[in-house]
């Protein structure tokens, strides 16, 4: 399950955003996240995951040498790879990213926030900048649970705010 809104597209301010995805316990050896880097979709960014078939959040960031344009959608996709030999029977989800800009009045004042606070949250949850307020409310989850489980209960995955475990083991095999 992608961590995503329920809007069509997903707002971010960097030309590398963070993506977030929930997989159960599997046993898929694999992940594949692709990155379309075009507007027609054609050639992409594409990462291997290699999953230890735990339950958990794998966090997908882009590398300096991948930047997404300001104005222009994107499109992504995160597969598990069930079996090699048959990409029909890969688990998929998907999703679109924009990257926008603020406005200056904006940007003075997220100026005046503290990085990583929930009301650095709480600025790009209200602004609609999806992927930077999850990144900054995961990494807050263990000092404000109620609202990390909020949030993932706006996109339909509260379940996990009761399952904290679930949410600390990595699936992913550095």
């Amino acid at each position: 399950m992608a961590l995503v809104p329920n809007d069509l597209v997903s707002l971010t301010l960097t030309g590398q955003p963070t993506f977030f995805v929930y997989i159960p316990t599997n046993k898929a050896p694999e992940a594949v996240f692709e990155l379309s880097l075009n507007p027609d979709q054609n050639g992409s960014y594409t990462q291997r995951i290699t999953l230890s078939g735990d339950a958990g959040l794998v966090e997908v960031n882009l590398p300096p040498e991948v930047s997404i344009t300001p104005g222009q959608e994107y499109f992504w996709r995160f597969s598990l790879v069930c079996d090699p030999k048959s990409p029909e029977s890969n688990a998929v989800v998907q999703g679109k990213v924009k990257r926008t800009e603020l406005t200056a009045s904006q940007m003075a004042e997220l100026a005046k926030l503290t990085p990583g606070s929930m009301a650095e949250a709480e600025f790009y949850a209200s602004h609609r900048i999806w992927h930077e307020a999850t990144d900054v409310l995961y990494g807050l989850r263990t000092q404000a649970p109620q609202q990390w489980s909020e949030w993932l209960g706006s996109v339909n995955l509260g379940f996990l705010g009761s399952q904290p475990a679930a949410l600390n083991g990595s699936p992913v095999l550095f």
